[in-house]
């Protein structure tokens, strides 16, 4: 299990949740983007929430879709009013969309 975040604030409470909880995960301290672009690992999924109206959603998804493992999802919440690409299962609520790509191949 992988984490990536780039608010320190929240780095600071996910750390205090693994430990309280036991779990055991890679944190890494950055942007998403970065991390997808040099990751060389496949991943059964991706959860992707970052604060509304400050990525590319389509850029992440061309990047995140490529290192799913087959059976594998992205699955990116966002805005209402973000662009997505053709192809995505998008399901609203309210003033938000989430968006899931299931890697078939």
């Amino acid at each position: 299990m992988t984490f990536v975040e780039n608010d320190p604030r929240v780095l600071s409470v996910l750390r205090k949740n693994l430990q309280k909880t036991g779990a055991v995960a890679a944190i890494v301290a950055g942007d998403v983007s970065t991390f997808l672009a040099g990751a060389s690992e496949t991943f059964d999924i991706i959860l992707a929430d970052p604060p509304y109206g400050s990525l590319d959603w389509s850029g992440l998804w061309k990047e995140a879709h490529g290192l799913l493992a087959t059976g594998g999802e992205l699955v990116m919440e966002m805005g209402r009013e973000a662009e997505l690409p053709a192809g995505l299962d998008v399901r609203s609520y309210g003033r938000t969309k989430v968006a899931i790509w299931r890697q078939t191949a």
